[in-house]
């Protein structure tokens, strides 16, 4: 796995400064919502203008696969292709697709910064947040020169709607149903990106 991190993040890796601020968003956006758009829209205001958001998509396996109703698979090329349009107000984010786990990319990504301050990014909900109950710790017992924000203090309430929590399996539900998709869509997103989109989706 040596060569995803240096070939993708080796920018990052040989240019952190000590102010610098990283966070990490893992997850398998299966597919993306406007939840997951707004908790990336966070951590970059978090991070700054100066600071970088990796977003990790998770690649599963056959058996871990996301699906429509209809059987149709949400596949991590289409997730990343959305979520850059999701974020392209967000110049200093970076969505790229993990060939592990996206929490054990947190953790492979925090023992190979040498400074600067490391953000976890999850929400509040759930399980989500149990995930990083360990992560502080470890890394910083690797890396004493990097500042590990608790990600209990920086996780984000989950996205809600007039029905409740946005969640990716109620929008893989309303697939088949573009009124009805659009609802989970980012609030950003014009008319026509957000029909783009449901075609991408529904392709």
């Amino acid at each position: 796995m040596e060569s995803f991190y240096f070939s993708k993040f080796n920018f990052l890796l040989e240019s952190m400064e000590n102010e610098m601020k990283v966070a990490i968003v893992p997850g398998s956006f299966k597919p993306p919502h406007k939840g997951h758009y707004e908790m990336i829209k966070h951590y970059s205001e978090l991070v700054g203008p100066q600071g970088n958001v990796l977003v990790f998509v998770s690649k599963p396996s056959a058996k871990a696969q996301r699906t429509t109703p209809d059987g149709k698979v949400i596949s991590p090329e289409l997730a990343k292709q959305i979520l850059e349009i999701y974020c392209s107000n967000l110049p200093n984010v970076q969505v790229e697709i993990t060939p592990v786990s996206p929490v054990k990319s947190c953790y492979d990504i925090g023992e190979r910064l040498d400074s600067g301050v490391l953000i976890f990014g999850c929400s509040k909900r759930g399980e989500d947040i149990k995930r990083f109950a360990q992560i502080k710790k470890y890394i910083e017992s690797k890396n004493p020169n990097l500042i590990v924000l608790d990600p209990v203090t920086t996780a984000v309430d989950a996205s809600a709607s007039d029905d409740g929590v946005v969640s990716a399996t109620d929008f893989r539900n309303a697939f088949g149903d573009p009124k009805l998709m659009m609802q989970f869509l980012p609030d950003h997103l014009n008319d026509g990106t957000k029909m783009k989109v449901i075609e991408m989706l529904m392709k």
